[in-house]
């Protein structure tokens, strides 16, 4: 009987209990006729071409021998039909910081759906604004997973037989018929456009255009939709990004999380070029969407120098965030410096795991909604921290967004 439900599906499934190497990168890789992993791996793939998108992954992150501290899987991205997708999804699989825990983890929602765009399907019943909203990663012959680690992951048993140190990654969506698409392309619509209230009062244009994909959806045009390897000139992603700090903070000034100068970063701000959360828009037409943003501390990781779950009350000196736009720090406070207020553990940017703000250890927090509207549009932009007076160290807090990315190149 073939499967005609519109249900979401796992395309991948990957159980390692083999470890990490510090520095070490692997990749996981489903492709007709080919599985290949170090432990286990499931997929849900067929043979030949089937339009695929990702809705969601769900992490299960490591720990360590004491199930106390969580382990350095430091990066997790994906590679669609062979093309690396990390500039637009780099998630972190360090437990004290996940942006996609599973689902019956988030705490206060068993069945909360932390997802990447809107489907299709649930898409084209909308009245407008299609290349914006069904912005999930598509695929249609095979699917990767890569992670990375900085100081390792190790693994082992424990005395009940059970192991430590194991992670879990799971890749979830939907996929489609070319029947299907054939009907759900009478319903698509390629004009999008998005204003903020504060850009419209103060006379900034919209964000405005038509998609143009390779033409009518079906099988073969499906990856130049939204969320595609193949877009053309205009791009529309979603993009997600965090970053530590990669240098000890000044004792008060902001500290951007980005290496580009013109946002008010430097040298070293952050580790590699996915960490980077620097926009420099102000010469060409890109565009950002912010939907989520997210500041916390972080102890430092089993094989990081130190202890492990040290130095976690360094980050505790962040006092406040927000973002930098155009040399400015947002929001600006009438009598008091700029930004969103945070003190010891009374943080309402807080995500990923739900310790030390509640008792319970593997229990996680969504990555929250940004209280506001931002649209970077012919802007220079970053998120910024800034320490209470005495200096946050490097590596003890992390940021991190969520959004749509625009890009008419």
């Amino acid at each position: 009987m073939p499967d005609t439900y519109t249900i979401e599906r796992t395309f991948l499934d990957i159980t390692d209990t083999t470890g990490l190497n510090a520095g070490q990168t692997r990749t996981y890789q489903t492709a007709p006729g080919a599985l290949a992993t170090p432990a286990t791996v499931t997929s849900s793939s067929t043979s030949g071409i089937v339009a695929r998108e990702i809705t969601e992954i769900e992490l299960t992150p490591p720990k360590d021998l004491t199930g106390l501290w969580y382990q350095d899987l430091r990066e997790v991205s994906v590679i669609l039909d062979s093309k690396p997708y990390q500039h637009y999804l780099n998630l972190p699989g360090f437990g004290w910081t996940l942006m996609t825990p599973r689902r019956e983890l988030v705490r206060g929602a068993r069945t909360l759906r932390i997802q990447f765009g809107m489907p299709l399907w649930m898409a084209v019943r909308q009245k407008g604004n299609l290349p914006l909203l069904n912005t999930t990663p598509k695929f249609n012959r095979d699917l990767a997973l890569q992670v990375s680690s900085v100081y390792g992951v190790t693994t082992g048993a424990l005395p009940n037989g059970r192991t430590f140190g194991g992670f879990r990654l799971e890749v979830k969506g939907f996929q489609y018929t070319s029947a299907q698409l054939q009907l759900l392309r009478k319903q698509w619509t390629n004009n999008f456009q998005y204003q903020t209230w504060r850009r419209q009062v103060d006379g900034k244009s919209a964000l405005s255009g038509t998609f143009l994909p390779a033409g009518a959806m079906d099988l073969d045009t499906w990856t130049s939709y939204p969320g595609g390897p193949e877009q053309g000139q205009l791009k529309i992603n979603p993009y997600w990004r965090f970053a530590f700090n990669n240098q000890a903070t000044q004792q008060q000034a902001s500290y951007r999380y980005s290496n580009q100068h013109e946002v008010g970063g430097a040298d070293q701000n952050v580790e590699d070029q996915f960490q980077d959360l620097g926009m420099v828009f102000g010469l060409n037409a890109d565009a950002f969407i912010l939907k989520g943003f997210g500041v916390r501390p972080v102890p430092l990781a089993p094989g990081q120098a130190g202890a492990p779950g040290t130095p976690w009350w360094g980050g505790l000196n962040l006092a406040r965030a927000g973002w930098t736009m155009n040399g400015t720090d947002l929001p600006q406070q009438q009598n008091g410096l700029p930004g969103i207020y945070l003190t010891p553990l009374v943080n309402q940017l807080t995500f990923g795991a739900a310790a030390p703000y509640v008792n319970e250890k593997s229990t996680y927090v969504p990555l929250g909604k940004w209280p506001g509207e931002l649209l970077v549009m012919g802007d220079n932009a970053a998120p910024f921290i800034a320490a209470n007076g005495a200096a946050i160290p490097a590596d003890a807090v992390v940021t991190a967004f969520n959004g749509t990315l625009v890009e008419r190149g």
